[in-house]
């Protein structure tokens, strides 16, 4: 749950961020490993409401290394299939996931 009405565009500039700063991670096998199908942030937030954030997304013949959100440049969700648990989240003022 995100309780900060103020920082929907600082997410959408942090997932920017990002998902720029990702593609470097990415195989240059391909022209255009990643596609971005759904990147949906609600807005606007009302504190103390529930949202659901959606990235979906194509990796063509890639694999996914990680996922992960931020709120101020501090990460609070991070998804890594290859970990052990896959799902971690980190303390953000704000926010609750759950």
């Amino acid at each position: 749950m995100i309780t900060d009405s103020s920082i929907t565009a600082q997410i959408i500039e942090n997932l920017l961020f990002l998902l720029i700063s990702s593609l470097a991670a990415f195989s240059v096998s391909s022209a255009y490993p990643l596609k971005i199908n759904l990147l949906h942030i609600p807005t606007p937030v009302v504190a103390g409401e529930s949202i659901m954030l959606k990235c979906k997304y194509e990796l063509g013949n890639e694999t996914l290394y990680s996922v992960k959100w931020y709120k101020n440049m501090g990460e609070f969700f991070r998804y890594v299939p290859a970990s052990d648990p896959p799902f971690k989240t980190f303390r953000q003022i704000g926010i609750n996931v759950d």
